[in-house]
Formats: C-alpha cells, sequence, structure tokens
C-alpha cells in the first residue's frame, strides 16, 4: 500500500522505468502523419513501423541524460508560493447575478485585469482565463490574445491555433506587443501511446515555414485511471512516461530544441464517465507521479487548486485546500488553476479572490513555525510576566508577533461579536467586493502604438478567417 509517508521504494522505480523504455521498444507511438514519419525514418535509434515509431533503449537513456540531469530547486525564498489563473474555462460564474453563462471578450480582459491586479499569473505564463463565446469561432484565439495583452501590464498571452493562418496571426500579434515568443502552443499526447495528428502536422508545418522559435509543444497526456491507461497504478506511470518521452523526442527531432514531456494521471469516476478533479485519489496519484518525475526527471509537477463543486461552497473550499496542501506537502511550490471549478469547465472571480488566502495559508504552514533556540533562562522568560500577569506589554511578543503572524485579506481571525458588529458580511460577498475594488483600481493602459497595431492585425484576421 502506497503512502505519503513512505512513497514508492527504489526498485519499484526502477522497475516501472525500465518498463517505460520497454513500452517504447516494443510497442511504440502512433503518429499517422507521413510528412513527419518520413523525416523520422532515417534516425538512427528509431524505426517506423506502419504508423508507430518505435524507440531503441539506448536512444532513450541518451535523451534522458542529456536533457534531465539532477537539477537544483529554484532560488527562492524558502517556502515561498506562487500562484497561477486557470486553463482556459469554458463558462463564467457571474459574480454579480451569480449566474452560470457563457464568457464574453469583455470578460476575458476583465479577468486578466484582475489577476494583474492580485499578483496572479496566467497559467504557465500564456493561457487566458476564459475562451469568449461572442466572436466567430476562427477569432476565438487572436480575441484572447488581444483582450490578454490589453489589460495586462506585462505582454503575455498565446494559446492553440487550429490553422496555419490562425497561427501566423497570433505570431504575428504576440511580437506586437513586445513579448519574446514563443507566441502559439500545442499539445500532441493522446491516450493510449498516440500523438494527435491535426496538431503534430500544424506544429511541423510552421517548422517548416521558419517559426520554430514561435512555437512551442507539450508532449504529455491525461491518462484516465482505468479508462485511457490500465488500471494499474505502475503500468500507467510506464504509459504515462512512454507517451510524455516519446512525443518529446518527436518534438526535438523536429524543432531542435527540447520540450516538457509532461506525465499525470487523474482518477475516472465510472458513474459519471467523468475525469475527478479534488478527490483524495487525485492528490495520491500527484504524489505518486511527483515521485517518480523525479527519479526519471529529476523534477515533478506544478501543483493545482481542482475541485469538482459547481459553486463558490464547501466542497470548492475543501477540495482545494485539502489538494494545495498535499501538493505542498510533497514538495510542489508553482500552483496553477485559481479562480477555475468544476474541472476547467467554470471562473469565478470570487474563487480567484478566495484562492489566492488559500494558498497564502498553505504558504505560510510549509514555512514552518519561529522555533528560537533560547540561550537565556526559559525560567527567567516566564518569570518576567508574573508581576503584570501578561506578556502583552513586552517588545518580545510585540515583534515576533509580526515576523510570524500571517495577515489575511480576506481569512479574518475576528470574533464572532465583531464580525456582526461590522456587518456580518460573509466570506464570499467579502471576495466579491475585495474583487469590484481591485478592478476599479487598475488604471492599466496598453501603449497607443501598440494598440493600433493589434487592432490593424485583428482586423485583417477577421477578413481572412472569417
Amino acid at each position: 500500500m502506497y503512502s505519503l509517508a513512505g512513497g514508492m521504494p527504489d526498485a519499484t522505480l526502477k522497475h516501472i522505468r525500465d518498463e517505460t523504455l520497454r513500452v517504447l521498444e516494443k510497442l511504440g507511438i502512433e503518429c499517422d502523419i507521413p510528412e513527419v514519419l518520413a523525416k523520422l525514418s532515417g534516425v538512427k535509434g528509431l524505426t517506423v513501423k506502419g504508423k508507430r515509431i518505435h524507440y531503441a533503449p539506448w536512444l532513450v537513456e541518451d535523451y534522458l541524460k542529456r536533457n534531465y540531469p539532477k537539477r537544483p530547486p529554484p532560488q527562492r525564498k524558502p517556502g515561498s508560493l506562487s500562484l497561477m489563473g486557470p486553463y482556459s474555462c469554458l463558462n463564467i460564474l457571474d459574480m454579480e447575478s451569480r449566474v452560470i453563462r457563457k464568457p464574453t471578450v469583455a470578460d476575458v480582459g476583465t479577468a486578466v485585469r484582475l489577476m494583474d491586479a492580485l499578483g496572479i499569473d496566467l497559467y504557465w505564463g500564456g493561457f487566458t482565463p476564459l475562451i469568449p463565446d461572442d466572436v466567430p469561432k476562427p477569432m476565438t484565439q487572436l480575441a484572447m490574445l488581444k483582450a490578454t495583452v490589453e489589460n495586462r501590464r506585462v505582454p503575455a498571452g498565446g494559446g492553440v491555433a487550429g490553422s496555419l493562418r490562425e497561427a501566423e496571426f497570433m505570431i504575428e500579434m504576440g511580437k506586437a506587443s513586445g513579448r519574446a515568443g514563443p507566441h502559439v502552443g500545442f499539445q500532441f499526447g493522446i491516450s493510449p501511446l498516440r500523438i494527435n495528428p491535426e496538431a503534430l502536422s500544424l506544429f511541423n508545418t510552421l517548422i517548416d515555414r521558419g517559426y520554430s522559435k514561435d512555437v512551442y509543444a507539450f508532449s504529455g497526456s491525461m491518462l484516465n485511471f482505468g479508462a485511457s491507461s490500465p488500471y494499474s497504478v505502475a503500468a500507467s506511470l510506464a504509459q504515462g512516461a512512454a507517451e510524455g518521452i516519446g512525443g518529446a523526442m518527436v518534438v526535438e527531432l523536429l524543432q531542435k530544441q527540447d520540450t516538457w514531456p509532461g506525465l499525470s494521471i487523474w482518477p475516472f469516476d465510472m458513474r459519471f464517465t467523468s475525469i475527478v478533479f479534488g478527490a483524495p485519489e487525485t492528490a495520491l496519484f500527484r504524489a505518486l507521479v511527483q515521485q517518480f518525475c523525479e527519479y526519471l526527471f529529476g523534477w515533478g509537477p506544478a501543483g493545482e487548486m481542482m475541485s469538482l463543486a459547481k459553486d463558490v461552497d464547501g466542497q470548492a473550499a475543501a477540495e482545494r485546500m485539502g489538494c494545495a496542501m498535499a501538493d505542498a506537502l510533497r514538495g510542489a511550490r508553482d500552483f496553477a488553476g485559481a479562480g477555475m471549478i468544476c474541472m476547467d469547465e467554470l471562473f469565478s472571480a470570487e474563487q480567484l479572490v478566495i484562492d489566492r488566502d488559500i494558498i497564502k495559508w498553505v504558504e505560510r504552514f510549509v514555512c514552518g513555525q519561529n522555533f528560537c533556540s533560547e540561550t537565556t533562562s526559559l525560567v527567567d522568560m516566564i518569570e518576567s510576566g508574573l508581576p503584570n500577569a501578561t506578556y502583552l506589554d513586552q517588545d518580545m511578543t510585540v515583534d515576533r508577533f509580526r515576523q510570524d503572524t500571517w495577515m489575511p485579506e480576506l481569512f479574518e481571525h475576528s470574533t464572532l461579536g465583531k464580525w456582526q458588529h461590522t456587518g456580518a458580511t460573509s466570506l464570499r460577498d467579502r471576495a466579491r467586493e475585495i474583487a469590484r475594488e481591485k478592478i476599479k483600481a487598475s488604471t492599466f493602459v496598453l501603449d497607443a502604438g501598440i494598440q493600433k497595431e493589434l487592432n490593424r492585425i485583428y482586423r485583417k484576421a477577421s477578413e481572412v478567417l472569417t
């Protein structure tokens, strides 16, 4: 039985790693793109059989050795955590009406502006928090990118293109914003053991046209335990690692640069035929993936703010806090998904504000308690408070209280009477007020020259794509 206290033994980790190489050698990865297979057929160590790419173990070992040596942890204050926003959500929970509806381009801009004001980054620096429903489908990604650049102090944004011309307009708009790039992303992995042919074909075409520095790829897939991978943790880890490594090696050979292989396993609820975010099994799978990725690559995945709640409610709070704490205790220091509930189906500005305090709570916990190794007599220290029957009048008390105590913006620690006296405002209502205030206080205005160029590119794209 796996537990956080012990983890998987080294013998198990080695066995799964060895089996990962056997999967790549024996089963390979399906790639139904003739032009890509033609490029790879002459690579020593790769064997193309029909639509499948098979990898010699020595070639995989060489890839891992070159790209994933043990790396030191990022240099930051011990225990400090960073927070990123959601993937691109399909719906918005309107914070004024509290009704679920489809997002607009204006909603995208407001969400990005709020994240910017709260100090919450975009998901891995590029994914816009909402997918607008009020623009023609071919213009969706460009509208998202434009709204992001217009409402964020640091140029950012990017997305997944569906056509060559769309990708080229996204690259042009990204460069016009002043962002270095890359500007267009792709996710290739499809379980079991396949590469998305449409995505990789477009990625390959863009590279052939000279856009290698403007595109990036994520080769990992999201395994649904028992559905798209075997109902075996060890087999799922081997399959997921094979998919990530196999795809990453293809990217390296095509693009001449490395990408993140990725590996994730998610519970699958057979009652609802749905992937599960926020369950205890979710946290356990992530801990297993963390340990195996550290063994295989030298680092593990980031943390997530996750829930299958349908509202800003107790389920959302419990699942998000539980997953965040479990991820932090396994070593995660970067957290994604703030403001995202019910997987990536729903965005809530109120939840975004609440998530910031949740992650600050977790950050305070993992930082630990200041435990001074006193050299003076503890008896004397205790005795000093006896004359006045208190220690509140001592400088040490005030100084250490300020140093050690987290002062939350939202999670107030007042008494019931104090709360009632000041209006008895619910936590959710206070989160809404904070969101309103942050949005109203934001004064960022995009440079007029950049705005003019974005408008020109957007108009041109609309003429071509629609």
